[in-house]
């Protein structure tokens, strides 16, 4: 009964047991869990001020850019793509929605555009950057067409660009200086042929082409120049008074430095002279620290002879009880060598030869039996100029079938056709005005701001040839050019021919004196309307109807 009761009481015991270490386990299991939550939200409580702190920053930032741009803050991430049309311009291509808000903001009418580009990485960071004027709000959405020059500029010949390459793109105005200064260094053996031969190229005249068909510089972009069939690229150095400058409007002054692989040779010589003074003293210090030569005669001495790499010949006394590291150095100093880098070789007659090195620098000469004469041996690390020679930056070639490359390879051969046709003078070239431009002359001749912004996306070139035949102009109406545009799907010999025929039908009524309608048209307004033309300019009409004597088939001619 007694025994009973015993190992109840042990069951019970070991139960509480049981139960009081659950408990301890929960209670730390919760703990635990506490900690790990209260850790868990100072960590999201972190994160939450540092993206607090960022997004602080970058408002900041934000603000102090848009009072340096007068008010103004654009910015979008687009996608690169190459444009194959110019080798040495860096005006880029955006899209409409650019231009959409930048008229929305009133920018343009500043005397120039320009944007700021940055290559980013696969987070964001900024790789690279350099700054562009607009060719043209045409590009598709979402992406921005970089001409060869400025891809270039961004990519600095050591990163290759893909279809996944990003460029920030942000509006910014530049300062404009009266004089900027560039210091221009050609890349690789600048203008020479294979390293060899000199390139006869008119440099001044060339560098001016290439920057001409530019609208801004910054320090550190790459200028293609293109002569004679061959590339050769410039980088800007240096720039001042600021690093990026309008170029419109600017006297610039060009100076070259030695091309790249000149001045690393240059580096190099410089380094490797430096090297060698340091070599030689010390040299001079390490024979100047030997203890002083025993005197000829001396007991417990032995005379050197030392033949060195060059051919000389030294000799000297050594005690034998000094150490071979003694030797080591005297054969170094006089190698101008490291003494981790000479051995001593010595051979008997009939016997083979016994190199000796650093490893028995604390063995006495007296344990190693050196005596008479020895070659010696220096390491070929000891040629070796030093460690830190001047070397070109690492640029990888673009792989040749890319879109990148192919567009390069085109832009080369359309400029050499252009430089082909010239014949000594200057060539005049064609209206090159920018979609910025185009903009301006039509809001100013009266066309609103959305028709014309989408004339300059779609119809950019036949707008150049109006403006380059006279018909488009400051006196010239805008919004009938815009409207007959978009009627005729840009094409140019109808509107050329519709806008004449209105000129010279204006021209016989101011000559016939007319100021007031020969006869009532209402009839003739109303059939016009039916048949869906745009009446709404009834003077305009009736002019038309008394200019063609009521003849409604040349009116309706005229307004189509």
């Amino acid at each position: 009964m007694e025994g009973e009761f015993i190992q109840a009481q042990a069951r019970l015991q070991r139960e509480r047991d049981r139960q009081l270490e659950a408990a301890r386990r929960q209670r730390e299991r919760e703990r635990a869990e506490r900690r790990q939550a209260e850790e868990m939200e100072a960590a999201r409580q972190q994160a939450k001020r540092e993206r607090e702190l960022a997004e602080e920053r970058r408002r900041e930032d934000e603000e102090l850019e848009r009072q340096a741009n007068g008010g103004l803050w654009l910015m979008q991430v687009l996608r690169a793509v190459p444009d194959e049309t110019a080798l040495e311009s860096n005006r880029v291509t955006l899209p409409a929605s650019m231009l959409v808000a930048l008229a929305e903001r009133d920018a343009l009418s500043s005397n120039a555009v320009t944007f700021e580009l940055a290559l980013l990485d696969e987070h964001g960071g900024v790789l690279s950057t350099t700054c562009a004027g607009v060719d043209a709000f045409t590009a598709d959405e979402g992406t921005v067409k970089l001409p060869v020059k400025t891809a270039l500029s961004l990519s600095k010949g050591a990163r290759h660009l893909d279809a996944q390459t990003r460029v920030r793109v942000k509006y910014v105005v530049l300062d404009r200086h009266a004089k900027v200064t560039a210091t221009v260094q050609p890349l690789g053996d600048g203008f020479h042929v294979d390293g060899a031969s000199t390139v006869n190229i008119d440099l001044p005249q060339v560098l001016a082409r290439a920057l001409r068909s530019g609208m801004v510089i910054s320090q550190g972009d790459f200028i293609p120049l293109r002569h004679e069939g061959k590339t050769y690229v410039l980088v800007v150095r240096k720039l001042a008074p600021e690093a990026r400058e309008m170029l419109t409007d600017t006297e610039l002054a060009v100076d070259l430095m030695p091309s790249e692989n000149v001045t690393l040779a240059h580096e190099r010589e410089a380094a490797a002279q430096t090297e060698l003074a340091a070599r030689q003293e010390r040299a001079r210090q390490r024979l100047a620290a030997l203890a002083a030569e025993p005197a000829a005669g001396e007991a417990d001495t032995v005379l050197l002879r030392a033949r060195l790499p060059s051919g000389a010949v030294h000799t000297r006394r050594f005690r034998r009880a000094a150490a071979f590291g003694d030797v080591l150095e005297w054969t170094a100093g006089l190698c101008e060598a490291e003494p981790r880098q000479v051995a001593v070789v010595q051979a008997a007659p009939g016997q083979p030869q016994h190199m000796l090195g650093f490893e028995f620098a604390s063995t006495t000469l007296a344990a190693l039996g050196l005596g008479g004469s020895f070659f010696v041996k220096v390491s070929a690390a000891a040629a070796v100029a030093g460690d830190g020679d001047a070397a070109a930056p690492a640029r990888q070639p673009t792989p040749a079938n890319s879109p990148w490359a192919l567009a390069t390879r085109h832009a080369e051969t359309v400029l050499d056709k252009h430089l082909e046709e010239q014949t000594g003078e200057e060539a005049p070239v064609g209206d090159e005005t920018t979609s910025v431009d185009m903009f301006r002359l039509l809001v100013d001749a009266g066309a609103k701001p959305a028709a014309a912004g989408r004339a300059c996306q779609n119809h950019l070139a036949s707008l150049r040839q109006l403006k380059a035949s006279g018909l488009l102009g400051p006196e010239a109406d805008g919004a009938r050019v815009v409207a007959l545009l978009e009627r005729f799907n840009g094409g140019v010999a109808r509107v050329a021919d519709q806008l004449f025929n209105e000129v010279s039908s204006a021209d016989e009524v101011s000559r016939a004196g007319t100021t007031s309608p020969s006869r009532d048209w209402a009839r003739e307004l109303h059939s016009l309307g039916e048949m869906g033309l745009d009446v709404s300019d009834a003077r305009r009409v009736v002019d038309l109807l008394e200019s063609n004597a009521g003849d409604l088939q040349k009116v309706v001619d005229l307004l189509l």
